[in-house]
């Protein structure tokens, strides 16, 4: 079964498709760096430096976002389409951060439906463990849950079959949940005189923090030793140059596409209020 997003997807849906199109080389190479820049750390350090990368990331994106909320000329309208935006950007630093841990546990994957499984199950915390475990066992495979990590079961074990419908599951719960549980932080990061700076910050050091929290109890226990693309092996085949470039240009795309989603967001804002002053003058 085929779980491709069409037009008919949420927005949130589409971004994060788009987003691991090429994250999985992006996470590969952003796992190198980082094991490049420290040569003699252990999986379990270097699951910590994502960690800290990640949370120092998300609050400075949020922050970014509620700062724009004192800029002049930034009404709410623009504010709330600035951070609708942010909101994919949190969304793809995720999705990359979720595929990091999965490479330092060498239980990455190259198939796009269990990646996005994956990240949209992790961004669900509980909730998105029990549905992956309660539909193992409803589908006759309990028997896997002893034996691995709901990540790697999401990323590997699961048996073909079952991967579309999961996948389905997963998203429709993603869609309700995630998009209710943004909607107070779009707001906050548009509230006046610098206080929506904080509350940006705050929410997504928050949503970090869970997600973290989440992503841990996905894999278990960090490895002894590194495996598959990020092993001693092929770090030594791996050219650093390469993977440098591979995460500059996987940075500029991303920001490449918010800035057009700001464009035509802000294009359909000022439509609908060119077409409420009209009504209201005829109306009038």
């Amino acid at each position: 079964m085929n779980t491709t997003t069409t037009r008919n997807d949420s927005l949130l849906v589409r971004q994060l498709d788009r987003a691991l199109t090429a994250q999985r080389p992006t996470a590969i190479a952003f796992v190198r760096r980082l094991r490049r820049q420290a040569p003699n750390a252990t999986p379990e350090e270097l699951l910590i430096v994502a960690e800290r990368w990640y949370r120092r990331t998300a609050m400075s994106t949020g922050g970014g976002v509620g700062a724009a909320s004192v800029i002049p000329g930034v009404g709410t309208a623009a504010g709330v389409a600035i951070a609708s935006v942010e909101v994919l950007g949190f969304l793809e630093l995720t999705a990359l951060y979720a595929l990091v841990v999965a490479e330092i546990h060498d239980d990455g994957t190259n198939d796009p439906e269990r990646a996005r499984t994956l990240v949209m199950a992790i961004m669900l915390g509980d909730h998105g463990k029990k549905l992956i475990q309660d539909f193992v066992l409803r589908r006759g495979a309990g028997g896997l849950i002893g034996t691995a990590f709901w990540g790697e079961l999401v990323t590997q074990a699961l048996p073909e079959i079952f991967v579309g419908e999961l996948g389905r599951r997963v998203r429709d719960v993603f869609v309700r949940r995630y998009a209710s549980k943004q909607i107070g932080g779009v707001v906050g990061k548009v509230l006046p005189f610098g206080v929506g700076a904080a509350i940006g910050a705050l929410g997504n050091r928050t949503l970090a923090n869970e997600v973290i929290r989440t992503a841990a109890g996905a894999f278990g226990p960090a490895p002894h030793d590194f495996g598959g693309e990020v092993s001693n092996a092929a770090l030594a085949r791996a050219d650093a140059e390469a993977d440098d470039q591979a995460i500059s240009r996987a940075l500029a795309r991303a920001e490449k596409e918010q800035q057009q989603l700001l464009r035509k967001q802000h294009k359909r804002e000022q439509k609908a209020i060119k077409g409420g002053r009209r009504r209201h003058r005829r109306d009038g």
